[in-house]
């Protein structure tokens, strides 16, 4: 699948019960998370393109697919440890219970594995049939404008091979169990794992003891996140 591209399509959960400020902060996050996948990514001889459109959806691509798992881990636990903080919308006409959702979930995310036609930053043009993968899983599962909500799962992956997709399935179905169980303590970890980073080098960036760092990764469940993206970038798209 070496000339296979990646795109992530997602939406933010329940967008509308955020406030303009909330909003503002968020997307603030998401490009500086697109910021640090590109620098990360650069370092790897693979580029990378994120953005935001419509004010609550991301588009991303990746040259290979080999980076995009990862990638939306990070997005997904970047968005999930800045709203950690927050406190519930109190602004007339928002939805408490909604900004529970959000806060629970953050995004909703599907990775696509396919051909791209054009990836054109200059005119901002991505059209190719893993956007289209992408783009529908995600339209299938949008609970906007829908009084009662349901939400099982929040990571999904389609390709051409359906092989692939359920082992993915099955993987990105636990992943999301651990996400929803996981602390902003353990948040915080998973946020700096997903990086490459040690837990010397996470204790000095948050402080804390480097037993504590290992006790919260244990917790959240990071070899088992660990042992899926070694799966997922050395097995199925090494190079």
């Amino acid at each position: 699948m070496s000339n296979k591209r990646a795109t992530i399509s997602a939406d933010i959960i329940s967008s509308t019960s955020l406030t303009s400020v909330e909003m503002a902060a968020l997307h603030q996050t998401i490009n500086s998370t697109f910021v640090l996948i590109e620098k990360e990514l650069a370092n790897k001889n693979e580029s990378f393109w994120g953005r935001i459109v419509k004010g609550d959806a991301i588009e991303c691509v990746f040259d290979s697919p080999r980076y995009a798992l990862r990638s939306a881990l990070l997005l997904k636990s970047a968005v999930l440890l800045a709203s950690s903080s927050w406190e519930q919308g109190n602004e007339e006409g928002l939805s408490e219970k909604g900004m529970a959702y959000f806060k629970s979930y953050g995004l909703r995310m599907a990775i696509g594995v396919g051909e791209m036609r054009t990836v054109d930053k200059a005119t901002g043009i991505i059209d190719g049939d893993a956007i289209y993968k992408s783009g529908r899983k995600i339209a299938s599962y949008s609970t906007s404008g829908k009084e009662r909500i349901r939400i099982k799962n929040t990571l999904f992956y389609v390709s051409d091979d359906p092989r692939e997709n359920r082992i993915m399935e099955a993987l990105l179905s636990f992943a999301d169990v651990l996400y929803k169980k996981a602390t902003p303590k353990q948040m915080q970890v998973l946020y700096y794992k997903l990086q490459g980073k040690t837990d010397a080098d996470i204790a000095e960036a948050l402080g804390y003891r480097i037993s504590t760092i290992n006790k919260h990764g244990l917790l959240l469940g990071w070899n088992a996140i660990a042992e899926m993206l070694d799966l997922y970038e050395n097995t199925l798209f090494a190079k």
